[in-house]
């Protein structure tokens, strides 16, 4: 039939430049998106619970601090009538599992704002804040650090699956992105305390802080970890005085639970070795399936300490890759590490791709390749039935994995070379 066509129309996909490609991956990952959104609704109806679960939790702790105070946050059993009471769909489930929100006081204050709408109303305002603030912020931290001529970059960040996932189900992530930029755009300009005082505020989600906190140390950097400290320290005072020790005692009980698991955690699917756990002990022994997964996290915790092993000037582009490295080793390290946290590799991902020290492909792999690969998968897998094991939820989880190792690769091979490495 191609021979049939005219010889000016050509074939299709033919010649097609590097640009003409981009644009139909863009395409695809739009209709993606698209058809996720409403393949959701299709089958949750219109409501919170198809769309932005993770912020139902917020909104819910929120609420709970306005009428029953903060040490009540972290009920799970006042949660799950919160939220059932928020959505009819949830009130009928059979198989309901409470949303709780393991932060600390201070940071609820954002949710009470919030809860002082309706919760569907609330999530779209926090969609359109989060959806707007990723733009203006990458265009912000890009602009400072030099970017000046690729106004296309924060276009593409947001169609990275993490930042999709982000504001699918309504997380709070931007928070984290804002902070890891705010500290590199400090400490590359040797205000390192400043930059301590932002790196701090991880600690809305304190399992980032595992390698990062030893970074700064075996880094010497004083002032950063005084900075850091501090934060913490306010942040953790000023919620006592929120919500009174007991209220830090139960957000305790809580994480602690966390590490066990809990069914709203959903660790089969994170992008960390505790999935590789999880996952092979359906297959294999337990000791057989943790065993390879302790050895991916010694593994991943070697290769993060060759990054930090010699001293690098805070100003230096060593510095930064070096960070950026430990970032995601972090991801794939940490007990608790789900696609959506991929978020904050962004802004320096978008730097590393703009002075072309990050290979085209492999960058492209990560923004453009993961949802369309999973897309791929996905549709004939669930018309087949496929997934008898349900291992396809996993598989985005497991690309990042790979991710995460090869970004960690890429760090310490551009720190040995001493030149970008692509």
């Amino acid at each position: 039939l191609l021979k049939l066509l005219p010889d000016k129309i050509g074939r299709p996909f033919q010649n097609r430049n590097g640009t003409t490609w981009k644009y139909l991956a863009i395409a695809c990952l739009l209709v993606i998106y698209i058809v996720q959104i409403m393949m959701r609704i299709s089958i949750a109806g219109p409501n919170i619970a198809s769309l932005g679960s993770d912020f139902l939790g917020f909104w819910s702790s929120g609420f709970i601090a306005n009428h029953y105070g903060y040490a009540n946050v972290y009920d799970l059993g006042l949660l799950g009538q919160v939220q059932k009471t928020m959505d009819q769909q949830l009130s009928a489930a059979t198989n309901f599992w409470v949303l709780p929100v393991p932060y600390l006081p201070v940071f609820i204050i954002l949710f009470q704002v919030f809860a002082l709408f309706p919760v569907v109303p609330a999530y779209t305002i926090w969609s359109i804040l989060n959806l707007i603030g990723f733009f203006f912020y990458v265009s912000f931290f890009l602009h400072k650090m030099g970017v000046n001529d690729r106004k296309e970059l924060p276009f593409i960040g947001l169609l990275a699956f993490s930042t999709f996932t982000n504001l699918f189900w309504g997380q709070v992530n931007l928070l984290l992105l804002i902070c890891i930029g705010e500290f590199i755009r400090n400490i590359n300009k040797n205000h390192a305390f400043r930059s301590g005082l932002w790196l701090g505020g991880l600690i809305l989600k304190p399992q980032l802080l595992i390698l990062i906190g030893p970074f700064l140390l075996f880094q010497k950097r004083w002032k950063a970890l005084g900075g850091f400290i501090l934060t913490i320290i306010t942040a953790v005072l000023v919620s006592i005085m929120l919500g009174g020790l007991s209220s830090i005692l139960n957000l305790t009980k809580l994480i602690i639970s966390y590490i066990p698991g809990i069914a709203t955690n959903a660790p089969e699917n994170m992008m960390n070795w505790r999935m590789i756990g999880e996952r092979l002990g359906n297959f294999l022994p337990s000791y057989t399936a943790w065993g390879i997964a302790a050895l991916g996290m010694i593994g991943t915790l070697i290769a993060a300490y060759f990054l930090w092993r010699k001293p690098l000037l805070v100003s230096s582009r060593n510095f930064l890759v070096a960070f950026f490295g430990t970032l995601a080793a972090t991801l794939a390290f940490t007990w608790h590490s789900h696609i959506h946290m991929a978020i904050i590799l962004i802004p320096l991902l978008l730097y590393f791709y703009n002075e072309k020290s990050l290979s085209e492909k492999l960058f492209n792999w990560w923004i453009y390749g993961i949802p369309i690969i999973y897309v791929v998968l996905l549709l004939p897998i669930n018309l087949l039935h496929l997934d008898q094991s349900e291992l396809l939820p996993g598989i985005a989880g497991f690309s990042f994995l790979v991710f995460n190792m090869i970004f960690l690769v890429w760090a310490l091979k551009s720190l040995r070379s001493g030149q970008p490495y692509s």
